[in-house]
């Protein structure tokens, strides 16, 4: 009979390596309750309208196969970053907004490697735990972070863009074929100093010129003479270049002498100082400040600029080299806000300090380009009447970090009256005015005469405006009772929906699609449908689809929905709308159809996805054979086997002298899958041979009464699969090892061993010896004379341990095992 239990089996558990067992380690579930408890009280703090009720994934940082950081992603968004060691600082770094697939930017990679340096050294010199972090890690366990209030000691990032070093960005640098759309990178330093830039939106024109020779020629840019067209730049590049964005980060990089390459661009941090003063006419001011030289005050420092709402120019990486990147924010001097420029991915606040006070100082390159402000001229407040025509832009009230002034009057025409079939998306990635006093109004068509179709006021609106026709018409106006920071407001031509009327999809799994407006939002009248099915050669069996989100946020009367796409009468599987809240969802299809169907009101943000592949559970846990004959497989029968197997078969017949294993299919990934076969008569598990491949193994007989067959199968690549019968050959029955009397001795052995075989047969055998990891370390064949071998075999050179003697006849196979002194 057969029987299947749920059981852990604990002899293997003698086998598995323990790489870290050290008291202060944080396993990974301990990781994810704590930094789901530090995630929800930071939204509280931030007061973001959001709770995450689940762990996504964690991926795990590793320095010599042990974990030094988490990075633990949420359901609902975002990402912490946890130290892996009570005695460093625990939380490393967050964010409610972060992508868990993307691709770590350098900069950002340089401070994690410099992280783990750190816990390394922590555990390399056995350093005690600082009262302040061990304070810090019983708040967090305990649940009663954060004490403070919300905004207490908080700046929000100043910055609304998400700007990168690659394609589009870099289209005004020089040109190189092996380069992101076919250009040197723009460089980090040049990024971030244009970003700060278009976050003042100043100035209109710049100040002389300047030229130098790079490997590519002679580079110049003439400042003095370029307009800078702020409203033509957004916060974002999608699916279009933009020449006035190009224009200003290619300026940027000519001002500090950028050495342009395709596969990484560098200029000196310290050297945007004069760029911005001598090109940019900002105040002088501005000034390089390295942490070395003012430890003390260098946090302080930052935080003064930013509660004057200055972005910061930062300098930091690793040990081996540094990048530059915006730092436009921070909560309570712990935690400080980087712009990495690197389209979005993975800002968020991050700890800039040494993770215990006693390792070697990482923080001595660190730096920061503070007091940058513009010289004159400035703020530029809004005045009059503007055209806006590009097909994608930005404007604002003109008051910069400033409020804006009272009595104010200005308007925006914003469209191409000339364009065909186009119509305007607007929306506010920030709006703040004073409330009920001060107005937005906005206005479907070229003037007020036009229906009104919006009317702002107050924090933050979270509403989209879609023209009827090719322009809208904006009109911003104050009274003289007060004011407020202003906004932002952003605009895009449309022709059509963003996405496709369908797409398929067929990889197994797939981290990011979405409803294709990218940073926009999506369009009214939006009938979409993405089809996934997937197919990889090899895979013939899909147990179901699972689709995760990175975003989500529909307006009214707008659905995502989710069909079982089997058959043509497709089953409604789910429906999504602006009040769900989804987590994963899974379904129990192969073929899965989400139809994203909006209506002629209002719009949204859109949403961001990715699915995977759920396959069949063809073996788990053991299964149990006890009966004196049977048939043992893989389990998944005419289908391929799944990857990340890990199966057990026990068989056992107390009464049994010998087991046979006559294997009949026998089809699996060579070196990598494997079936590992263990003499399970003693008190420690004997690995008597492993297979692997696609040649039928001969039969295997093997001189004992208890073996476990372990099926595994790693991340790729699967085949047919096995399929064995077993005889568990009990005294005097069809039992062929009773034809042979076998020894081995000396057991143990220290120099040689002495084989004694008596046999009725004098036909050749074969003779070889394993050692526990299967692999031969003797190989003979010989030639029986009279019915005896008798055969001595040197051992004296080899490691002490078990090792097994295999003999190899025409009709059976024995097995003995021996000791190496």
């Amino acid at each position: 009979m057969i029987k299947i239990y749920k059981i852990v089996l604990s002899i293997f558990l003698m086998v598995i390596p323990v790489t870290y067992l050290r008291a202060q380690f944080i396993e990974k579930q301990s990781a994810e309750a704590v930094a789901l408890q530090f995630y929800n009280g930071q939204a509280f703090h931030h007061n973001h309208n959001l709770i995450a009720s689940g762990v996504r994934n964690t991926r795990i940082f590793l320095v010599d196969q042990e974990p030094v950081i988490y990075q633990v992603n949420m359901e609902a968004g975002g990402f912490v970053l946890l130290s892996a060691d009570e005695r460093a600082w625990p939380v490393l770094g967050y964010d409610f907004m972060g992508m868990d697939f993307s691709e770590i930017p350098p900069a950002l990679q340089d401070w994690i490697d410099g992280w783990s340096e750190q816990i390394q050294e922590i555990r390399n010199r056995n350093l005690s735990q600082s009262p302040v972090i061990q304070a810090f890690w019983e708040d967090l366990k305990s649940g009663n972070f954060p004490t403070n209030s919300p905004k207490s000691n908080y700046v929000a990032p100043l910055l609304y863009s998400e700007w990168g070093q690659h394609t589009y960005y870099n289209a005004w640098c020089p040109v190189d074929p092996d380069g992101p759309g076919g250009h040197a990178l723009a460089g980090c330093v040049g990024i971030a100093i244009s970003q700060v830039i278009f976050y003042y939106r100043y100035p209109e024109t710049g100040n002389g010129s300047h030229g130098y020779n790079s490997d590519y020629g002679y580079e110049f840019a003439d400042f003095g003479n370029t307009t800078y067209h702020w409203n033509n730049m957004v916060n974002s590049i999608y699916g279009m270049a933009n020449p006035d964005i190009a224009e200003l980060i290619y300026h940027v990089g000519v001002s500090v002498e950028m050495d342009y390459g395709s596969s990484g661009s560098g200029a000196n941090t310290q050297d945007g100082v004069d760029a911005l003063v001598d090109y940019f006419r900002y105040s002088p001011d501005a000034s390089y400040l390295p942490r070395f030289d003012v430890p003390d005050t260098f946090k302080d420092s930052l935080i003064l600029n930013l509660d004057q709402n200055r972005p910061c120019i930062f300098r930091g990486g690793g040990l081996s080299s540094s990048h530059s990147f915006v730092c436009d924010g921070y909560h309570d001097s712990l935690y400080f806000h980087f712009n990495w420029g690197w389209n979005g991915d993975f800002d968020g606040f991050f700890h800039i300090d040494n993770l215990n006070p006693w390792v070697y100082d990482f923080t001595f390159n660190q730096g920061a380009i503070i007091n940058i402000f513009p010289s004159e001229n400035y703020p530029d407040y809004c005045q009059g009447e503007d055209t806006l025509n590009a097909k994608r832009g930005t404007f604002t009230d003109g008051s910069g970090p400033e409020n804006y002034q009272d009595n104010s009057y200005c308007s925006w025409l914003i469209g191409d009256q000339n364009a065909e079939g186009e119509q305007v998306m607007l929306w506010f990635p920030y709006f703040e005015s004073d409330d009920g006093n001060d107005f937005v109004y906005v206005y479907d068509g070229e003037s007020e005469a036009a229906p009104l179709i919006g009317q702002l006021s107050g924090n933050d609106p979270d509403v989209d405006f879609l023209s009827s026709g090719k322009t809208l018409f904006v009109v911003f106006e104050s009274d003289n009772n007060g004011s407020a920071p202003g906004f932002l407001g952003e605009w895009v031509t449309i022709n059509g929906p963003w996405c496709n009327n369908q797409i398929t999809m067929t990889n197994l799994s797939k981290t990011w699609f979405s409803d294709a407006s990218g940073p926009y939002p999506y369009t009214n009248n939006s009938d979409c449908n993405w089809i996934i099915e997937p197919q990889e050669e090899g895979y013939d069996s899909i147990a179901g689809i699972f689709v995760f989100f990175h975003s989500f946020s529909l307006a009214d009367g707008d659905t995502l929905f989710f069909y079982d796409a089997r058959n043509s009468e497709e089953g409604l599987i789910t429906a999504l709308t602006k009040e769900s809240e989804p987590d994963t969802v899974f379904t129990n299809t192969n073929i899965l159809k989400l139809n994203f169907k909006t209506d002629d009101h209002l719009t949204g943000s859109g949403w961001g996805a990715g699915y995977g592949s759920l396959f069949p559970v063809y073996c788990s846990d053991t299964l149990y054979f006890t009966d004196k004959t049977g048939v043992v497989n893989d389990g998944s029968g005419e289908k391929n086997y799944t990857n990340n197997s890990n199966c057990f078969y026990d068989i056992y017949n107390q009464d049994a002298l010998a087991i046979t294993l006559n294997f009949t299919e026998f089809e699996m990934e060579w070196g990598y899958d494997r079936l590992q076969i263990y003499d399970l008569h003693d008190v420690s598990p004997v690995l008597l041979k492993t297979l692997w491949g696609d040649v039928l193994p001969d039969p295997l007989t093997f001189e004992t009464n208890h073996l476990l067959l372990n099926f595994v199968t790693d991340v790729s690549s699967v085949f047919k699969g096995w399929t064995c019968e077993y005889d568990a050959l009990a005294p005097g029955i069809n039992d062929p090892t009773q034809k042979y009397v076998l020894h081995i001795f000396p057991n143990p052995a220290s120099e040689h061993i002495l084989i004694s075989l008596e046999t009725l047969n004098s036909k050749p055998i074969g003779i070889e010896i394993f050692d526990l990891f299967s692999r031969s370390m003797y190989s003979e064949i010989v030639i029986v004379s009279e019915g005896k071998l008798e055969k001595a075999i040197s051992v004296d050179h080899w490691q002490p341990g078990a090792y097994l003697l295999q003999i190899k006849m025409e009709d059976a196979v024995l097995w003995r095992k021996f000791l190496k002194q």
